[in-house]
């Protein structure tokens, strides 16, 4: 399962705790093995719309409630 590099400051990621080195499980309902099925998963998200994320920590596995965010206008 891939890994995550960067939890951006002030982003729905880091509001609800998700940190770098934690191991993501799953998306909603889709399960992550690598890091085609995470680019999926978070592309078919919608904005405002909760969607539970399981994480591996350690030996930890942790579940948040993330909302994503609209993308922000550069």
């Amino acid at each position: 399962s891939p890994q995550i590099v960067r939890v951006l400051p002030n982003s729905p990621a880091a509001a609800v705790g998700i940190k770098q080195a934690d191991v993501l499980l799953s998306v909603g309902s889709r399960q992550i093995s690598d890091y085609a099925d995470a680019a999926n998963a978070f592309f078919y998200l919608i904005p405002g719309q909760p969607v539970r994320v399981k994480l591996l920590r350690g030996v930890d596995q942790l579940e948040f409630t993330l909302t994503p965010a609209k993308p922000q206008e550069k």
